[in-house]
């Protein structure tokens, strides 16, 4: 009661391997060619645009290959923006989520593989459960006494969020799709860490500049903050902090492709395009935290729109087996 229950999850050092080694690769390829094509400006604004649509699709397919085919593409332009000469410090932050992202795809397979496992051979109830001892069964069910019904709903939670804990529970018993929950995945929360840090070296170097000061300590101001939640949650809620982040990034990701390629498309100055994206990131910063520092199990009960919002944050885009090309 009121415990947090972990699944076992087996490193899968063969698909670590491999995502290092296409990462090293890619990197590479594109440290290369960013050194000897570089000077060439013109494809720069093209492939810029490339990489916030990569970093929005990154969030929405679910393959493994086509997932894994655009996070080396990410790394590989990233790395080709900081060899280039003139390179911009914002592709580092970038560059660090495809590399998170790709050690997330290998773990999330990983944790769909042990709930397909953990439901192997499993008939539904601890009921039918037997050991190979019978003092060891004795014991056990000692301890579970006439709790089996509770027993059997958290094995269920477990099975299917990968983690079980009373925020899950209560979520399931919302009738919410937990598939998956109890998986954190870091890129965002990387992709943020990464933000912080490279605006904190542009607000100590833009000192003489007093509204684009400003405005980066308050943005900073509010990605601490975010930070802060990561560390002082508990695993569960930090786990569903993390999954608002990562639905509000896709949607911030998808509206700068947009905006980038309209933009270009109009022919607009950059400084018009720096002004609209700097207020339309605090915004959604402001609304991320707002929506993340709120308990799910209060979030979900707001009239109408609350069951519908928590969904959305825990749905996940499943991977498709190893075998599938897709």
């Amino acid at each position: 009661q009121g415990k947090l229950v972990r699944m076992a999850i087996r490193r899968d050092s063969r698909g670590l391997a491999l995502a290092a080694l296409g990462v090293a690769v890619s990197c590479a390829v594109g440290a290369a060619l960013g050194v000897v094509e570089g000077h060439c400006r013109d494809e720069l604004p093209s492939l810029y645009l490339s990489l916030w649509v990569l970093l929005a699709v990154s969030l929405l397919v679910g393959g493994q290959k086509v997932r894994r085919a655009i996070h080396l593409a990410g790394c590989a332009i990233c790395v080709y923006f900081l060899a280039s000469p003139g390179h911009n410090v914002h592709r580092l932050h970038d560059l660090g989520y495809f590399l998170v992202a790709e050690l997330d795809r290998v773990r999330l397979a990983a944790f769909e593989v042990e709930a397909e496992n953990l439901k192997r051979g499993f008939e539904r109830s601890a009921r039918h459960a037997r050991c190979t001892k019978a003092e060891d069964e004795s014991a056990i069910w000692g301890e579970i006494g006439s709790a089996t019904d509770e027993v059997d709903h958290v094995i269920d939670v477990l099975i299917r969020a990968t983690q079980a804990s009373p925020l899950w529970t209560a979520l399931s018993e919302q009738g919410l799709d937990i598939t998956c929950a109890g998986f954190t995945p870091w890129a965002c929360p990387s992709y943020l860490l990464g933000v912080i840090v490279i605006h904190t070296a542009q607000a100590i170097a833009k000192a003489r500049d007093g509204e684009a000061v400003c405005m980066t300590c308050v943005t900073l101001a509010a990605q601490a903050f975010g930070g802060l939640l990561l560390v002082v949650l508990s695993s569960d809620r930090r786990a569903f902090c993390v999954f608002v982040f990562e639905k509000m990034t896709m949607l911030y990701f998808c509206l700068h492709a947009c905006v980038s390629v309209s933009l270009a498309l109009l022919q607009h100055r950059g400084d018009l395009q720096d002004g609209i994206f700097k207020r339309a990131k605090l915004v959604f910063i402001c609304v991320t935290l707002l929506l993340a520092a709120i308990p799910p199990v209060i979030l979900v009960r707001a009239p109408l729109v609350g069951p519908g919002l928590v969904q959305l944050f825990l749905r996940r885009v499943r991977l498709s087996p190893p075998s599938c090309p897709w």
